[in-house]
């Protein structure tokens, strides 16, 4: 896939500026990442050099949750991954790319066959919570359904391409130097949450009826009782102040065991600004553990209204969905097993259970806004989300832009369980979208929400848009990059104030099967399609717009491309100087070379500032 270019260095720095941007990746499992790497080695392809330190000069902090982590880890933490995206991106989709070999670990998976796990409730709740569906489907691909461990299989099937799996093993977030050199400078932050309800920690004494939960509070946070606490893990750059291990306030753990009342248990709290660095396997593993709601008594209890006895039957052979985590003398450790001891054993260590951070924010938008206040840097802000546009879009009137819920959620659409009610793999369990007036309610998922409801764009946001078909596959592909102004309203589950302005970013793909564990072929296929499509609109010589704004958003743009070569013969002359008189005062796409609507002037000034042979890279 190649660009002309003209190198015009003199006449214009490869950085456009100096104004700090900031990348957030939303979650979704490989659909995101597929999405996220799309983008990337699109951009990539509009830099001569296929260098990450050039495109991402201007980008300090990048944020991530589930797939989104994933994609993070893999450019940030794994050298291997960079130079695959660096030499192979054309060999992506096939069997030595990365997606290719996802292909063949779940190529003949289907839809996850409830009757095939080993207790008749678990079968239950497979066909009750579909979005649980896709995480008994990767066990499945992975060999291990009667003893399910979500950091473990997640680092099998993930991170098994390229030996990342191996050569990542031990490296925590704050180990700057294990990086890949373009990331050494960068601040990471990957989200998970503490659940807010009661979770099985352990096993104790006789399955399943004997069993130590926690119960978890944000004694600063608004609300006594959050469904899920916000839990910050992060390495940053040097200089840098890293994020609240806990932005909403110090958090209360209570440990005490079923037949015991909860005030008869030991309390214990972690420190808002406890340290924030665990292994980057582990956060990234915590950050994708969708799961982890299986871990909790009360979601059977109070959401699916499951008795007692079934409750605990789940939650205990389903805990391990949710990471589990501990406070030693040398920092937070996750991996293993929650030994079966009394829980004051446990209190002392302060064992708790960690899931994804979609439970709260799935886009990973408010850790990053959180982060950058803490750098005193939310003046003027400008954050890039890359997002996978999860169907069903909406809006709260005609004039709005519909957008996926996981966005609308930052300018205050509500719901009573936002994460649960994402339909990431399937339609939501009875009674989880239940808010009846999303556009106009305040309920506690309203924390979410970062931005002024004023501020949710229309039509004049859109920077670029395209659809296409991906030929190989057939699937319809819908990208889009908008460019929003925003003003913050007070958060306090993030510590963030209100009345700050600035830029919100959105590059946002959407192919026709949106599951973000393949639980069909098409699903393999659209992370397919995606990927190739961005590459192939981004790099169209007649559609000029998607780049710029590319560059926009990124503050920075490659040696200029060699857009005035209009008959594309490698020279800028006579003939092309023709077609464009030929065009003269219409909007024709091919010769509007600045993107403003008209063929004109300053058209005219770019041809004859490039007259001669283009000077061609292959990127």
């Amino acid at each position: 896939m190649t660009l002309g270019f003209t190198n015009l260095a003199s006449a214009q720095d490869l950085v456009r500026g100096d104004q700090t941007v900031h990348v957030a990746v939303s979650g979704g499992g490989f659909y995101s990442q597929a999405n996220a790497t799309g983008w990337l080695a699109g951009i990539l392809d509009l830099w001569p050099e296929s260098d990450l330190a050039a495109p991402l000069a201007n980008v300090q902090s990048l944020s991530g949750i589930s797939g989104g982590s994933w994609f993070l880890t893999q450019i940030g933490y794994s050298q291997a991954f960079v130079d695959q995206l660096r030499t192979n991106r054309d060999g992506w989709t096939q069997s030595n790319g990365y997606l290719g070999q996802v292909r063949s670990t779940f190529e003949g998976y289907e839809a996850f066959n409830c009757s095939t796990l080993p207790d008749g409730a678990l079968e239950d709740l497979c066909d009750t919570v579909a979005i649980l569906n896709p995480v008994f489907s990767v066990l499945q691909a992975s060999g291990d359904i009667t003893d399910p461990r979500w950091q473990e299989t997640c680092e099998d099937i993930v991170f098994n391409p390229f030996g990342m799996k191996d050569a990542l093993q031990g490296i925590r977030m704050a180990d700057i130097q294990s990086r890949p050199e373009w990331a050494r400078e960068k601040d990471f932050i990957f989200t998970t949450v503490a659940s807010g309800w009661d979770d099985v920690l352990c096993n104790r004494y006789v399955f399943p009826f004997s069993l130590l939960n926690q119960y978890v509070g944000s004694t600063n946070g608004p609300n006594n009782e959050p469904f899920a606490v916000p839990m910050l893990w992060s390495g940053v750059g040097p200089g840098r102040v890293a994020p609240d291990l806990l932005p909403g306030g110090d958090l209360e753990l209570r440990y005490y065991e079923q037949d015991m009342s909860a005030s008869d248990g030991v309390t214990t709290t972690i420190d808002r600004r406890a340290a924030s660095d665990i292994t980057v396997l582990g956060a990234t593993a915590a950050s994708s553990a969708a799961g982890g709601i299986a871990a909790s008594y009360e979601f059977y209890r109070r959401t699916l209204n499951f008795s007692p006895q079934i409750s605990n039957t789940l939650s205990n052979f389903l805990r391990n969905l949710s990471v589990p985590l501990r406070n030693t003398d040398a920092g937070f450790r996750t991996r293993g097993n929650v030994p079966s001891t009394r829980y004051d054993d446990l209190a002392a260590e302060q064992y708790l259970r960690i899931s994804d951070g979609g439970i709260h924010d799935s886009t990973s938008v408010g850790a990053l806004m959180h982060h950058i206040h803490r750098n005193d840097q939310l003046n003027d802000f400008e954050v890039i989300l890359i997002d996978p546009m999860f169907y069903p879009l909406v809006s709260c009137n005609d004039l709005e832009l519909p957008l996926p819920r996981s966005i609308a959620f930052l300018f205050g659409y509500s719901s009573e369980a936002p994460f649960l009610c994402l339909e990431l793999g399937g339609v939501p369990g009875p009674d989880i979208c239940t808010e009846t007036d999303p556009c106009s309610s305040s309920v506690p998922a309203a924390q979410i929400q970062l931005f002024e409801p004023e501020d949710w764009p229309d039509e004049s946001n859109v920077a670029w848009s395209w659809q296409g078909i991906d030929a190989p596959t057939g699937q319809i592909v819908d990208l889009k990059i908008l460019s929003i102004p925003v003003t913050t309203v007070e958060n306090l589950d993030l510590d963030l104030p209100a009345g700050r302005n600035g830029t919100l970013h959105v590059l946002a793909g959407a192919a026709e099967f949106q599951d973000g564990i393949p639980l069909s072929g098409g699903n393999l296929d659209s992370y397919d399609a995606l990927y190739r499509s961005i590459r192939v609109a981004l790099t169209a010589q007649d559609d000029p717009a998607g780049r710029n704004a590319i560059f926009d958003a990124l503050n920075a743009s490659p040696i200029t491309p060699c857009i005035a070569d209009l008959d594309e013969d490698g020279v800028v002359g006579g003939p092309d100087l023709a077609a464009l008189l030929s065009k003269w005062g219409t909007d024709d796409a091919a010769c509007d070379l600045d993107g403003d609507g008209i063929v004109g002037g300053a058209e005219l000034s770019i041809i004859l500032a490039s007259w001669g042979p283009c000077e061609t890279e292959t990127p």
